[in-house]
């Protein structure tokens, strides 16, 4: 079995996610701003639309 390529970016995305709610409970760390928010998931997708049309262009998407 092979996994999606973008599988360590989001693993390390929930681990800070559940670090800076551990630390947002515990009132040691601000909330983000929405900018940011919004500049996070953005990004993900960018990259995961990239990673997408790469796959796709090589020929290496899997079957449905």
């Amino acid at each position: 079995m092979t996994l999606h390529p973008l599988v360590p970016l989001i693993t390390v995305q929930l681990a800070i996610g559940w670090v800076w709610y551990l630390l947002r409970r515990s009132g040691r760390a601000q909330p983000l701003g929405t900018r940011a928010v919004n500049a996070i998931l953005i990004g993900t997708g960018l990259v995961l639309l990239a990673v997408w049309a790469a796959r796709l262009l090589s020929g290496t998407l899997p079957p449905v």
